[in-house]
């Protein structure tokens, strides 16, 4: 006796893969991951700009002191003379 296999049917899908009526997204939840993916990019960004934008005050504000040093050590040395 030889044993019996089941045959393999091949069911077409309701929807077809392309073409009018196609899925147009074949995984939903994609999308919204790439959606969220996007805004944490640009949050991340706008915290560098605003980190970058908080290092050039200091970097000016430091060289504004150093300018005023320079001014002060070139007034008493004036004074001194």
């Amino acid at each position: 006796m030889k044993p019996q296999y089941a045959q393999a049917v091949v069911v077409p899908s309701a929807r077809p893969s392309s073409g009018m009526g196609a899925i147009s997204n074949k995984n939903p939840g994609r999308q919204e991951r790439q959606e969220e993916e996007e805004e944490e990019e640009e949050e991340e960004e706008e915290e560098e700009e605003e980190e970058e934008e908080e290092e050039e005050e200091e970097e000016e504000e430091e060289e504004e002191e150093k300018e005023e040093e320079m001014e002060e050590e070139e007034e008493e040395e004036k004074e001194k003379d």
